[in-house]
């Protein structure tokens, strides 16, 4: 294999190389594997590296990310509450997150650091092949954050709910291959914790059905019963080690107690099914296995009558008998082979809890532990640099339902850009006061909604609510969706000072002025940015009051200067002349002679110079029409002749010739 300094060389020559990243702002949606990799100074045991696949890429950094602003709010004593306090963790199957999470925090790294590279972008068919390639060619499963690759294929094969022979055996081949791998490299990454959670110590005897070769799956689950006594930690425990001979005892003999009940159960049962035919019942595999049981209790059986069921036990007498003793003593064992079971299910939960400090925070942290991504968010990417203009970013908690109620949203954050005459930059961030921000400045606590609240709708980690600390809980912080989006958290506030709206607005308008074009950028749209502009109390204040009755339009709002009114004047002024009657009644003429003109010449056409116009008084009114081959003579309104083009004498007689 491979040596950890060759797979960290390896890691950073591909990141330096790569040119396809992911962020926030990237509109990645195609499917590919992906590498997320924590940017900070690599220790010698540990690549902060996690290898995956996804039919949206980025969707799937979203969710990521997501996860890690869910940890980076949790405190730390609920934190360790969530892991310990039972004998599951609350994020089990979410480990890769923890994983990371207590990376970042034993490293120092903040937000910033988290990245995503496309490592190779292929069809969706292809995703799980191209996946196992990357793990296995950066050891992730062992020097970074993955999983092993057995409980992975076990997920994403499908093989825990229907499986096939070609599936099973690479299910062993990856197996076999971690049996090997395994003991090498226990001190490397999260490689110990992998082992000890989720390596199997047997497989199931389900998998035997589809194997030609059954007698493999003997011979793994016999090695990794070694394997799993030879390198997994609880079986260092002596306690365990003696109960679990005791248990395996107690099995053998309940086994034993199986080998001479079952031919009983059987002879009995299949005499039942033969009489049952022989009188045209049908009788179910449960119904006889039942009927066989009210038989050694003396019951009524459900089926038979009471005396044919006198006639069996009279029949099967010894046989019956010799099963009713069996079977005390089964009952006898099998409540011992119960209660060491318990004992061992106690021991193992234990060690269980222990484990999880291999992938929770060894040392005191504060929540919001990872900081921001405040740096990492440019607010004013794309703005028009022109001279007079004034850009402001206004960022709002967004609205969401929670508890059945709405949460209401508030103003968190005004950014200003603006350029004068000589295009000179100025550029300012304020953070809002005002109840959110207050209470987010004394100090929120985040708790997973479901982990306390039995009857929360979403049953979903990483999505922590907030409470106050007389434990209350608060509808208003600044949400994750917000967080995502912007960058700001919790963390931002406490490390700013927050000031009153009206001064933010004060201070902005000493660079405004008559000439100025205000563009207002909005995180959210125009509900929340009216409810929440609503929140605030701002006493005459010009500038919000114009806020206040726009709202945005694709999340932006420009406010133009007003025009100044300039008065026409002229040199010469010019006095219309009015024409008289005589020449109004000229005018109409020639132009009445210009119309007919016009309307003979597009009746002579469409009518092949067949019709003569005899009187036309003007568009829609009754014209006067002669037939030049028939002398016939009509009148009709002046357009209808353009859908009727002929006459109508002449149309009847081609008819009758035709008829005749």
């Amino acid at each position: 294999m491979d040596t950890f300094d060759e797979i960290k060389e390896l890691v950073q020559y591909t990141i330096k190389q790569n040119e396809i990243f992911v962020n926030i702002t990237t509109n990645w949606t195609v499917p590919g594997i992906y590498m997320i990799y924590i940017e900070s100074d690599n220790n010698d045991k540990l690549l902060p590296i996690y290898i995956g696949q996804s039919k949206n890429i980025q969707d799937r950094f979203q969710k990521h990310l997501e996860s890690l602003l869910g940890l980076n709010r949790i405190h730390p004593d609920i934190y360790k509450e969530l892991f310990f306090g039972n004998s599951s963790s609350y994020y089990e199957g979410a480990f890769k997150n923890c994983k990371m999470h207590k990376y970042m925090v034993e490293n120092g790294a903040t937000l910033e650091a988290f990245r995503m590279i496309i490592l190779d972008i292929c069809d969706p068919s292809e995703l799980s092949e191209k996946e196992s390639y990357y793990i296995d060619k950066f050891y992730a499963p062992y020097f970074g954050f993955n999983q092993l690759n057995s409980l992975t294929y076990l997920y994403n094969s499908g093989m825990r709910f229907d499986c096939q022979e070609f599936q099973v055996e690479k299910f062993m081949d990856l197996l076999e291959r971690e049996m090997e791998l395994l003991p090498k490299i226990l001190d490397y990454g999260f490689t110990h914790f992998n082992l000890n959670h989720a390596f199997p110590s047997r497989l199931s005897e389900s998998y035997a059905q589809v194997l030609r070769e059954p007698s493999r799956l003997l011979d793994l689950n016999s090695r990794l019963k070694v394997f799993g006594q030879t390198y997994k930690d609880i079986w260092k425990n002596h306690k365990y080690l003696e109960l679990t001979k005791e248990h395996d005892v107690y099995n053998q003999i309940l086994e034993d107690f199986k080998v001479q009940m079952d031919p009983i159960q059987q002879l009995i049962t299949h005499e039942i099914e033969l009489y049952s035919i022989k009188k045209g019942l049908t009788v179910q595999p449960y119904e006889l296995k039942q009927n066989f049981f009210d038989l050694i209790k003396h019951t009524k059986m459900s089926t038979f009558s009471v005396l044919r069921q006198k006639k069996w036990s009279k029949q099967f007498q010894i046989k019956l008998e010799q099963f009713r003793l069996l079977q005390e003593k089964n009952d006898y064992f099998k409540e011992k082979e119960r209660q060491k079971s318990l004992e061992l299910s106690l021991i193992s939960s234990e060690y269980k809890r222990e484990r999880y400090h291999e992938i929770v925070p060894n040392l005191e942290y504060p929540p919001f532990a990872l900081q921001d991504r405040v740096k990492a968010v440019d607010a004013y990417t794309g703005v028009e640099v022109k001279e007079n203009y004034l850009h402001l970013d206004m960022v709002f908690s967004s609205t969401g339902r929670r508890f059945e109620r709405e949460q209401v949203p508030y103003l968190i954050s005004v950014g200003m850009k603006c350029f004068d005459n000589q295009l000179k930059e100025t550029e300012y961030r304020w953070y809002v006061k005002n109840e959110c921000t207050e209470y987010t400045k004394q100090g929120l606590i985040y708790i997973e909604e479901d982990h306390i609240n039995p009857y929360a709708v979403s049953k979903t980690c990483f999505h922590p609510y907030a409470y106050t600390k007389d434990n209350k809980p608060y509808l208003s912080s600044i949400s994750m969706r917000t967080e995502l989006k912007t960058g700001i958290n919790d963390y931002t506030i406490q490390q700013n000072e927050i000031i009153p709206l009206e001064e933010i607005l004060e201070k902005i308008e000493s660079y405004i002025n008559e000439e100025t074009t205000v563009i207002v950028h909005t995180s959210e749209g125009p509900q929340t940015y009216e409810i929440a502009l609503q929140c605030e109390t701002v006493n005459d204040n010009e500038l919000f009051q114009l806020l206040l009755g726009k709202k945005p339009k694709s999340k932006r709002i420009i406010i133009q200067p007003a025009k100044k009114k300039v008065k026409k004047s002229f040199e010469i002024s010019t006095v219309k002349k009015i024409p008289s009657d005589e020449e109004r009644k000229e005018q109409k003429r020639i132009k009445d002679q210009e119309n007919l003109k016009i309307y003979i010449e597009r009746v002579s056409k469409a009518t092949n110079r067949t019709i003569e116009v005899l009187l036309y008084q003007g568009s829609m009114q009754a014209a006067s029409y002669r037939c030049l081959v028939c002398g016939n003579e009509w009148s009709r309104r002046s357009d209808r002749i353009f859908t009727r083009n002929y006459c109508s004498n002449c149309k009847e007689k081609q008819k009758r010739k035709i008829d005749q």
